[in-house]
């Protein structure tokens, strides 16, 4: 796993190999901590039941037919609406020069003006309801950019890990309005891509984040991987600033009604450092990973973030694609 920071790798590497891919993230939570979101693009999205059927079947797939979005919202800590979505490859675009992405209705651009704007859009016939956000985000500080040859099988670009983000969402249901808001909060962009599948690579993945206006802590930890990695970093006004020596440890595991066993404590710690990840509420479960939404201790008191637990192994069992298919559409 290569990181890379900044703009340079922050676009479409056109990885064509069967499993490979390529993801953009962008996840905020308002200021008030009653609205969040998640949205992520993907060229060869991993967990597609279509694209995992395929490479089940020794077909040799390739991503850009495998592209798509999935998209959550949520209020005080519960999901109020997701999306998970195919899209043919004749309605995306990917720029191989900078941040400007296209899956379907959904972009996600570098501005001019130095801002990323994303749009996503879940209008489809066969479901009720619709969600609409317009938002741009703005980089809080400087983050270098890291132009080097990327060469290793999987890569992780913190393009924009401390940010301030504007939005506007409308959910609708049955074209009628339900909620249309504006609100302003902390968002957090990165870009991950692999040269092959991740089942390939990874078994146990664990991600997190916490935000403040000007400062914040990213990790990610993948121990029992064909090569082990972890990582983690403060970030601030005057950059990402990577740990010596990070380890990341799990403890209180927990099944779940899907099998899963999750951790509900994550340790972050180095010589200098000492952070304790409490996943407190579950913003999204599944058969293969959790979100949540935790709480950061630090040096400097609790402070509020996302985390994820995800077993990346269970993309190449049969048995979990009839589940991801249960909320999948073709757009």
């Amino acid at each position: 796993m290569q990181v890379f920071t900044g703009d340079a790798h922050d676009r479409c590497h056109t990885l064509d190999m069967p499993g490979a891919y390529e993801w953009w993230y962008v996840d905020a939570l308002s200021d008030d901590g009653a609205w969040g979101m998640v949205a992520i693009l993907f060229r060869g999205m991993p967990m597609s039941p279509d694209y995992l059927a395929a490479m089940a079947a020794g077909r040799a797939p390739a991503p850009l037919d495998h592209c798509g979005f999935a998209v959550s919202v949520y209020y005080h800590g519960r999901r109020l609406f997701q999306a998970f979505r195919g899209v043919d490859a004749a309605q995306t675009a990917f720029s191989t020069t900078e941040c400007d992405v296209r899956v379907g209705p959904c972009t996600l651009k570098k501005t001019d003006e130095g801002r990323w704007a994303l749009r996503i859009d879940t209008a489809h016939p066969e479901s009720p309801r619709r969600v609409v956000i317009e938002a741009t985000f703005d980089r809080v500080g400087r983050v270098a950019s890291d132009d080097s040859e990327f060469t290793a099988a999987h890569a992780w670009v913190l393009a924009a890990p401390l940010a301030r983000l504007s939005a506007t969402m409308t959910i609708m249901d049955h074209g009628k309005t339900r909620s249309h808001v504006q609100w302003q909060g902390m968002a957090y962009h990165d870009h991950n891509m692999g040269r092959r599948a991740m089942q390939d690579d990874f078994r146990s993945w664990y991600w997190g984040r916490t935000l403040h206006a000007d400062s914040g802590l990213v990790y990610l930890a993948t121990p029992d991987a064909t090569e082990p990695f972890v990582y983690a970093a403060n970030v601030d006004a005057d950059g990402i600033h990577a740990w010596e020596h990070p380890v990341v440890t799990s403890a209180r595991h927990r099944p779940t009604y899907m099998g899963l066993n999750v951790a509900r404590r994550i340790s972050i710690r180095s010589n200098t450092e000492l952070f304790d990840v409490q996943q407190q509420r579950v913003l999204d479960d599944g058969p293969f990973y959790r979100r949540y939404l935790a709480m950061f201790v630090g040096p400097d008191g609790p402070m509020p973030g996302i985390s994820e637990d995800m077993h990346v192994q269970r993309y190449g069992a049969s048995w979990i694609r009839p589940f991801l298919r249960t909320p999948w559409l073709r757009q």
